[in-house]
């Protein structure tokens, strides 16, 4: 067989000693239990128990990431859903975890050392989902600091002090006196 089996499809090449090659296009799947729409749903509906039914469907290609598991009740409808069409990943996804405005701790450990801070979530996210893009700089030596305090104070009160230290450890600050 040959090809990448996008949505189950392969090429089958036969080839019989003494007989010209042939080559047949073939579809593969598999027929699997799947949750699909028990009625017409709406974009940025939550799926609840009455919206979900499960059918034996043919299923096309090997099993992949977009396969929703069995208990996808509270998930996020992305777009508009037919009656009866299959709900598998992007058009379902779990419900957010964190929304704007709340509070979230951010721990970071490399073998026993472990520092923690705490934030207001500017966006929103999943489970599994990237919610913080980090430097790549390996040394402290090598980074520039960016001030974020918040207008409302609500910080530790060793910040400004750590903050100072880390001015004389790095190369300086990016765009002093900003507010978060």
């Amino acid at each position: 067989m040959t090809g990448g089996g996008r949505e189950g499809w392969h090429v089958v090449i036969l080839d019989p000693p003494g007989l010209r090659p042939l080559a047949l296009t073939v579809r593969a799947g598999s027929r699997r239990r799947v949750p699909v729409a028990a009625r017409a749903l709406a974009a940025g509906s939550s799926l609840t128990a009455d919206d979900i039914s499960h059918e034996q469907r043919i299923v096309w290609g090997a099993p992949d990431s977009a396969e929703v598991p069995a208990a996808i009740e509270g998930w996020d409808v992305r777009r508009a859903v037919a009656a009866g069409e299959v709900l598998r990943a992007p058009t379902v996804q779990p419900q957010r975890l964190v929304a704007p405005g709340d509070h979230v701790v951010f721990v970071w450990n490399r073998g026993a050392l472990q520092m923690e801070r705490t934030g207001v979530a500017r966006g929103s996210a999943r489970l599994g989902e990237r919610l913080l893009r980090v430097s790549r700089t390996a040394a402290l030596a090598d980074a520039i600091l960016a001030t974020g305090f918040p207008y409302d104070r609500a910080t530790h009160p060793r910040n400004y002090a750590e903050f100072c230290h880390l001015t004389q450890c790095t190369q300086g600050v990016r765009r002093s006196g900003s507010a978060a």
